[in-house]
């Protein structure tokens, strides 16, 4: 098994909120990150692919991250037999439109949006 790959040019920081919300800002140095990506291609699936996880600290760093982003070289890779026509019985595979999504307004939320 091959060990997790740290991508280093994204940074993390959540705020959580008084409310118990959160957001997590997510800040790219541009140069790195390309250079990072480019060096991922060779486990990219047939579509192009690869996944990552963001995983939480289990402390924040001295310069406040909270959060990290690894990738598993091990991870699920899509045969190309598998990947080649989407289906009707495997719905992940259709396309989706490229419309903005609804959002779902929750009857509790005084919030207008």
């Amino acid at each position: 098994m091959a060990e997790k790959i740290y991508l280093n040019s994204f940074s993390f920081k959540e705020k959580i909120f008084n409310d118990g919300g959160s957001v997590l800002n997510v800040s790219i140095h541009i140069d790195k990150a390309i250079a990072e990506l480019e060096s991922l291609r060779q486990y990219a699936s047939d579509k192009g692919y690869v996944n990552t996880n963001i995983n939480k600290r289990s402390q924040s760093s001295e310069y406040g991250h909270t959060h990290y982003m690894t990738m598993n070289p091990d991870g699920f890779k899509p045969s190309s037999e598998k990947a080649s026509t989407p289906t009707a019985s495997n719905p992940s595979q259709q396309s989706i439109p490229q419309t903005p999504s609804a959002t779902i307004k929750n009857e509790d939320d005084d919030i207008p949006f």
